[in-house]
């Protein structure tokens, strides 16, 4: 066993290599080796590879079910295990989080790291089909919960009690640390845009509400047509709540919106926007409205998990009932032509991020939990 060498598994997707960069680069500075199992070729094997983080290819489907390719994706982190021998492992998103644990309990690797960042698109939409796999993930965790030891990380409380209020886990450290941490110097305050622009930045998906945003952006638009909404962030075709592009061309027709796309500069969208708003269905702790924030922008989100867990209502924001369309345009109303009150409530959003969710305060508390694991695992070997 490296007793220095820290393996990374996740999914494919870029923005959960960007997530893990922070964590990664901090434990290099203290002398640990890293790797991350990555699909190849993905948008996060693209991201690391940028960032020189040597990266093991794994091949995995976010949301396949072929029972065969499951399987060998299930091998192959077996065989890389046994073969890179590692003093830890950390897993993010669900199928990492699934296969990585069940394999740790059939080798000698029992330094484990799950990394619940939230509870993904199955937790949220409707349907039999997606109650039957929240059923079976649910079965799932209770299994790798109960029986393997391991240190869990929660970003809320919501997420948490979702999984663990029904039964006591006797092998399972459960904490909760919000976040990955945010740079604040990366997220200046920005002056306010001449034009009025109210910014939805994430996937185009269902679940992120995007619909709750076209239907708000209808109504404003009954009261003040100068007032443009802006969706940024990438299409996600292989995820179950994809939004075809041509709806988003349509509403685009229809000057409903303008869609920027992907933007590798992030804070460019933000230094354009008076407001930022993220409608989601749920949410791990997301870094838009912690980003948004620290450049001193106002932001109204909907009141659910991980929203609510950054956005301090009437202080840093505002938060609406999910799907509560009107009230959701009424904050935009009452904020756009107020800059002293934006600019107040975006100052007051910054210094609260700074305190509680920057990188100097996240990330030692993640490896902090590392280490005592990897410590109290080490003294009982010896």
């Amino acid at each position: 066993m490296n007793k220095k060498k820290i393996i990374f598994v996740i999914n494919g997707h870029s923005f959960t290599a960007k997530h893990r960069l922070p964590l990664i680069n901090s434990l290099l500075l203290k002398g640990y080796k890293i790797k991350c199992v990555v699909p190849i070729n993905s948008g996060a094997y693209i991201e690391l590879k940028k960032n020189n983080i040597p990266t093991i290819s794994w091949n995995v489907s976010r949301k396949g079910i072929n029972p065969l390719l499951e399987l060998l994706s299930v091998l192959r982190l077996f065989q890389i295990y046994k073969k890179e021998s590692p003093i830890a492992i950390i897993h993010a998103t669900i199928k990492p989080v699934i296969y990585g644990t069940i394999v740790s309990r059939f080798t000698t690797l029992p330094h484990i790291i799950n990394l619940v960042t939230g509870l993904g698109s199955v937790f949220i939409s409707a349907g039999w089909i997606n109650k039957i796999k929240r059923d079976v993930i649910c079965i799932v965790y209770n299994l790798i919960f109960s029986y393997i030891p391991q240190t869990v990380i929660f970003q809320n409380q919501s997420d948490r009690n979702y999984l663990l209020d029904k039964k006591r886990y006797k092998l399972l450290n459960a904490v909760i640390i919000p976040g990955s941490g945010i740079n604040i110097l990366d997220f200046p305050v920005c002056k306010f845009p001449d034009q009025k622009k109210v910014t939805f930045i994430g996937r185009i998906l269902k679940e992120k509400g995007v619909f709750s945003f076209i239907e708000t952006a209808k109504l404003v638009k009954k009261k003040r047509k100068d007032i443009v909404f802006l969706l940024a962030g990438p299409l996600d075709k292989g995820n179950p709540s994809y939004i075809e592009e041509g709806m988003i061309k349509k509403w685009e027709t229809n000057n409903i919106i303008k869609w920027i796309g992907n933007v590798d500069n992030i804070l460019e969208v933000y230094k354009m926007s008076s407001i930022v708003a993220l409608p989601s269905y749920r949410e791990g702790l997301p870094k838009v409205l912690l980003e948004a924030n620290l450049t001193g922008r106002p932001v109204i989100a909907s009141n659910v998990p991980g929203c609510r867990d950054v956005v301090i209502h009437s202080k840093t924001g505002y938060l609406f009932d999910l799907n509560d369309n009107k009230a959701f345009a009424s904050y935009i109303l009452k904020l756009i032509d107020d800059e002293e009150k934006m600019k107040r409530i975006g100052n007051a959003g910054r210094n609260y991020v700074k305190k509680h969710f920057s990188t100097e305060v996240i990330i030692p508390q993640i490896i902090n939990e590392i280490e005592k694991l990897i410590t109290n695992k080490l003294f009982l070997d010896e």
